[in-house]
Formats: C-alpha cells, structure tokens, sequence
C-alpha cells in the first residue's frame, strides 16, 4: 500500500496477482497487482529478455491468482506507472 513512497528504492514486496497481461508482442509480461491495464495500477514486470530466465511464459501465467513475494527496484514512469522488475527467478523469494 506504501509503494508509491518507496519509487527508486529496492524493496521486498508481498502481494496478490490479481491477473497476467501479456505485452502487445506477447513476449513481455506485467503481473498485476492491482486491477487495471498495463499502464494502470503496480505490476511486476518481467520483459522479454528475461521471460525464460525468470521460468518462462508457463510459469508467469500460472501467477495468477497467486501470492507472491518479490525482491527489486520499484520505478515510475509517465507511461508505465509504478512498477519492480524482475531479471532472474531468484528475485522471486516465494509464491503462495
């Protein structure tokens, strides 16, 4: 619920994916945490270079629904809002 407070930092951050969007190419993911689109709302977000690194594209959908603890840097942008990027599996401490 801080998370906006915490852009710029690297933070352990638990919550619930609400849903899994796929990017426009369908290569890149956001895992949603709140409702929303893709610009909307804080999401995890693994991009395309990373999807197999992070379990591949099997792996991110079945995220839904689920509770997930994540290690990362929370950033904002104009156009993608408030999101932590993940690069490797290992960032993922726990799913639920």
């Amino acid at each position: 619920e801080n998370y906006r407070s915490r852009a710029g930092q690297v933070v352990v951050f638990e919550g619930r994916c609400v849903r899994v969007l796929p990017s426009r190419r369908g290569t890149a993911y956001a895992v949603m945490f709140e409702d929303g689109g893709w610009t909307e709302g804080f999401k995890l977000v693994i991009r395309t270079g990373f999807v197999s690194e992070v379990g591949g594209a099997h792996f991110i959908r079945s995220l839904a629904g689920r509770t997930l603890r994540v290690r990362g840097l929370i950033t904002h942008s104009r156009v993608f809002g408030y999101e932590i990027t993940v690069t490797t599996r290992s960032m993922i401490l726990g799913v639920s």
